[in-house]
């Protein structure tokens, strides 16, 4: 039997008795709550903010010290639990929260209005914290007139850190060709979605929609201390360096800053950001989505919300407009030079008929996003299939699997004025703020074992046996693991807190006599001890859980291996094992060659359709390369021989290697000539002699040396990236 968790039984907490209704809001859908993963949840009810901790009792406090004299339109808590932001339409107000248990006491918050002059004379469209934040004390205010601003929290609360202006002259001037999904002059922003995790610039950049439907790219958008994993790390190293004067210079001083001031741990590494990056924001064209659906021609485009979604060697963005999603691959890099195209593949179009503005938020695991709206929540799996086996397989086409929709939340109509996704031991749950302040929860994770196994169809898995005759192997669905889901972490010991024991009690004396004293200290001893017996049984509970899941996946491992045996057996026993591996060999080297026909049409088609566009556009019909593209390989090429030319960098450090060579040389043998002659007297000093000194010293020698070596290594790493660029643009 499952046991029910203190998020479980938030619905029926003392937090919500008495909060009345939610007014209807006309604009971006409320949020009105917020929790942490601690178990602590905060809830707007009117002006005032309600605080309760849901594990330990049934009763709240309101936060006090707050002065909030406008209408809350959402809740948002910064990942390290410190700050609670409050957001209005065209107010910001910070609360730095103090420990839970003073504010389980009911002491006062210290609040602060962010930006008041700057947002006083416009509307608040967004307001979120930076991920990449090492403190989680960078504020990113996206407001309608399409500014966005980096507030770092620590230093100031009026002054913006970072102010970027979107729709910038370039900017401005490419929404009026409609490159994106909408076509019109007038742009007001509506949201936006950071690219951390995304590869090269996008994984330090901000996207954003605009109310007609366009979405801008503006890299890089860093806070004052940033702190990456090794991973994104690893994806910006890889894709980030492109061959332009700005962007390697910038890359150059990230990656110094890193290997100079990093703060490296097991996680990954916190640095500053370096100064002056703030003024090479760049901002991209409108992204330019092909191919355009059909119904943005024929009527206005309400969009609502989008989402950056990383996954493997690729990055996704999904668009929500009216009661669609769109899902796009981002086919191009996000450079840093202004008014850059990014061509974005859109692979599939979602329709959730009748449910208004829809907000997209990431679900609990990689490629999985939820699509909150009045009639629910839906979880969409963007990789639904196996996409590598729909490349390999000749007969299928080269397109993606569709993506997997699932309701995991019916509303009934009723509106959706909060949400928040907490991790608790191995489940992710949704909670979610209806009407008349009706809390609902939902686990994302499915960490239920008898919910996982009927979710993987574990009972229903063909084997050896059940196999029709002469069916391909390819057909038998492809094994899934149950330990795939997070991996279960050992829960920390109980910490079993006993009372302070009365004077009156102290000193090894008996409890001979009943008294008021001994009573109460014996009833909170007791109270410890079951909270921590409650404890124990919890975690004893998640443990014999995950030991049970484990047992069903040796006993699948087991099958699966029987299964594998059997079938070897089978082809053995067939006598032309030899032939068949022959034959299966052929066919996977037919399919070889049919992929590499279908590579080169595909290649052809896109050279005839970058033909015709150059002869659109004036440039001549024998023309292959834009002016642009043929100075972007004339600088490689002049990289590359100022790099390996005759009197390139390197032939230049081969020749002061040798000069200092010699000199080395000639100061070791000085030295020994004058060791040899220290009988000598001062008379006996000859010119010879003199000439035989060097005029550096050592010191100086030592640092000229290490100077030498550390320009060779500069040397080689840059060819070494030089050539690797061109190999790769080679193909």
């Amino acid at each position: 039997m499952k046991a029910d968790t203190s998020i479980s039984s938030l619905p029926s907490h003392g937090i919500f008795t008495e909060a009345g209704t939610i007014k209807r809001h006309a604009g971006r859908p409320l949020s009105l709550i917020a929790l942490s993963d601690a178990g602590e949840t905060f809830l707007a009810v009117g002006r005032t903010i309600r605080y309760a901790v849901t594990k330990e009792k049934d009763e709240f406090e309101e936060l006090r010290g707050l002065d909030i004299d406008f209408d809350i339109q959402a809740l948002v808590l910064n990942p390290s639990r410190t700050i609670l932001l409050v957001v209005g339409s065209s107010r910001l107000v910070a609360a730095i929260l103090p420990h839970s248990s003073l504010l389980a006491k009911g002491t006062a918050v210290r609040s602060y209005i962010v930006g008041e002059e700057l947002l006083r004379h416009t509307t608040i469209a967004q307001a979120s914290f930076h991920p990449l934040s090492s403190a989680g004390d960078c504020l990113v205010v996206l407001s309608t007139d399409s500014y966005l601003r980096l507030f770092d929290l620590s230093t100031s609360f009026d002054v913006a850190d970072v102010q970027v202006d979107l729709l910038s002259t370039g900017a401005r001037r490419g929404l009026t060709g409609g490159r994106g999904l909408g076509d019109t002059d007038a742009a007001t922003a509506t949201a936006f979605t950071f690219g951390a995790g995304g590869h090269g610039w996008s994984g330090l950049g901000v996207f954003v929609l605009t109310g007609e439907g366009d979405v801008l790219a503006a890299s890089p958008v860093l806070p004052h201390t940033i702190s990456i994993d090794h991973v994104s790390l690893g994806k910006f190293e890889g894709y980030a360096l492109q061959d332009t004067v700005t962007q390697a210079s910038l890359f150059a001083r990230i990656m110094t800053q890193i290997e100079q001031h990093g703060a490296r741990s097991l996680t990954g590494i916190s640095f500053r950001r370096p100064s002056g990056l703030e003024t090479h924001i760049a901002i991209s064209q409108p992204l330019l989505f092909e191919p355009v659906p059909l119904e943005f021609s024929n009527r206005a485009v309400e969009p609502t919300d989008l989402l950056f979604l990383p996954h493997g060697t690729a990055d996704w963005l999904a668009l929500a407009t009216d009661d669609k999603i769109d899902l796009a691959l981002i086919v191009d890099d996000v450079g840093l030079r202004p008014g850059t195209v990014i061509t974005c593949a859109v692979n599939e179009s979602i329709s959730i008929s009748g449910t208004g503005h829809i907000t997209l938020l990431p679900s609990a695991s990689d490629g999985q996003l939820l699509a909150i709206h009045r009639g629910g929540v839906h979880e969409i799996s963007v990789f639904g299939g196996d996409a590598l086996a729909r490349l390999t397989e000749p007969d299928e086409g080269m397109d993606l699997a569709p993506a997997k929709i699932k309701l995991v939340l019916d509303c009934e109509g009723s509106d959706i004025n909060g949400h928040a996704v907490v991790h608790e031991d191995l489940d992710v749950r949704f909670v979610a703020l209806l009407n008349d302040y009706d809390a609902h929860v939902v686990n994302l994770a499915h960490n239920d074992i008898l919910a996982s196994l009927d979710a993987l169809g574990i009972a229903d898995e063909p084997n050896a046996e059940t196999l029709p005759e002469g069916q391909d192997d390819r057909d038998v669905p492809r094994y899934s693991s149950l330990l795939t889901r997070p991996t279960y972490k050992p829960p920390l010991s109980p910490q079993l807190v006993m009372p302070v024991v009365p004077p009156s009690l102290q000193g090894g004396k008996a409890l001979s006599e009943v008294t008021p004293e001994s009573l109460r200290l014996l009833g909170k001893a007791a109270v410890a001890v079951r909270e921590a017996i409650e404890q124990l049984h919890r975690h004893m509970v998640s443990a014999h859980r995950r030991l049970e899941l484990q047992t069903r996946e040796a006993e699948r491992q087991r099958a699966k291996v029987d299964q594998l045996a059997r079938r070897l057996e089978r082809m053995v026993e067939a006598g032309d094992g030899d032939q068949t591996l022959e034959r299966r060999a052929e066919d996977a080297r037919a399919r070889q060659r049919d992929l590499e026909k279908r590579t080169t049409q595909l290649l052809a088609g896109l050279t005839r359709q970058r033909q015709q566009q150059l002869r659109g556009s004036g440039n001549g019909a024998g023309q292959t390369l834009s002016a642009a593209e043929k100075r972007y390989f004339d600088e490689i090429e002049r990289v590359r021989q100022r790099l390996a030319g005759t009197r390139g960098l390197v032939a230049r450090a081969e020749e002061v290697s040798k000069t200092f060579v010699a000199v080395k040389t000639a100061l070791e043998s000085s030295s020994s000539g004058t060791q040899g002659e220290a009988t000598a007297t001062a008379t006996d000093k000859s010119p010879v002699g003199e000439s035989r000194q060097s005029p550096l010293r050592t010191s100086q020698l030592t640092r000229i040396k290490t100077q030498l070596a550390a320009a060779g290594e500069t040397i080689s790493r840059t060819k070494v990236k030089a050539d690797r660029l061109a190999q790769a643009l080679a193909v």
